[in-house]
C-alpha cells in the first residue's frame, strides 16, 4: 500500500531464475535511460517558493484522511475495499505541494465532528 509505482519485467518462461539482483540492475538501466532522453517540461508548481510534502507529511495526510473517512461513515474500518490505496495514488500522481496539504488537512479538521447520516 506504500508503493508508488508498479513495475512488471517480462520474462521468458526459460529463464525464470531472473534473480531480484538482476532485476534491480534491468530498473535502474531503465530509469536512467528514461532520464537521460526526458525532455524538459516545465513544472507543476506554479510558485517556485512552493515545495512538494514530504513523504512523512503525505503519511499523517493519509491517516488523518483515514481517520476522517471512518468519522464521517465513508469508510467502512471492517470492509475497507482498495479505498486507502486509491487515494494514496491518487494524492501520489498528483504531486501535492506543503501548502494544498494544510489546506487538505484544515478541510479534513473542519469537517471533524459535524453530524453525518446514518449509512444504509
Amino acid at each position: 500500500d506504500h508503493c508508488n509505482t508498479l513495475v512488471h519485467i517480462p520474462m521468458a518462461f526459460d529463464f525464470l531464475s531472473l534473480n531480484i539482483a538482476m532485476a534491480i540492475q534491468v530498473l535502474t538501466y531503465e530509469c536512467a535511460t528514461a532520464v537521460r532522453m526526458a525532455t524538459p517540461c516545465e513544472s507543476v508548481v506554479v510558485d517556485p517558493d512552493e515545495v512538494l510534502a514530504s513523504a512523512e507529511a503525505l503519511e499523517g495526510f493519509y491517516t488523518h484522511l483515514e481517520q476522517s473517512m471512518i468519522e464521517t461513515r465513508f469508510l467502512d474500518p471492517e470492509n475497507p475495499r482498495l479505498l486507502m490505496r486509491r487515494m494514496r495514488r491518487l494524492f501520489g500522481r498528483a504531486g501535492v505541494t506543503v501548502s494544498e496539504m494544510n489546506i487538505l488537512r484544515g478541510m479534513l479538521a473542519a469537517f471533524a465532528g459535524r453530524k453525518f447520516r446514518e449509512r444504509g
